[in-house]
């Protein structure tokens, strides 16, 4: 039986770094909730928690600017990333994103976000109903 095998080829957009920066926001947005009067201690654990946070997402921005996923998937859920095989085993299609839920050999999980706008719209449609093909064979 012949399968054929889609590729595709992403980098980060738009999307993925507003995902991020609303990521980030509601983490910041938890400072809120710490007790307003401070001992000396617990004010520099807020700041240094605030630091790490900025830190910490200014260094997942930075390293986005060079990012890149290449893989190729075909209606059996097998997915092949250069030296790198896995199998998709579950996902989800929306209009904005596509969350794939992707298995090792080894048994290990790991999910894969495709934002619309990292495609072509043919490749995102294209995208789009592998997983719903694949969705499907699953539950029969």
């Amino acid at each position: 039986m012949d399968v054929r095998r889609h590729n595709f080829t992403l980098s980060a957009s738009r999307d993925l770094h507003l995902a991020i920066l609303c990521l980030w926001a509601l983490f910041m947005t938890s400072l809120f909730a710490w007790p307003s009067l401070l001992s000396p201690l617990f004010y520099a654990l807020k700041w240094l928690t605030f630091g790490s946070l900025t830190l910490f997402f200014s260094v997942i921005l930075w390293r986005l600017r060079r990012w890149h996923w290449r893989f190729g998937l075909n209606v059996l859920g097998e997915v092949d990333e250069g030296e790198r095989r896995s199998e998709l085993v579950w996902g989800l299609v929306t209009p904005l994103v596509c969350i794939m839920k992707l298995t090792s050999p080894a048994g290990k999980y790991r999910l894969g976000f495709v934002f619309a706008d990292m495609l072509s719209d043919a490749d995102y449609r294209s995208l789009c109903r592998l997983i719903i093909a694949i969705n499907s064979r699953a539950s029969k």
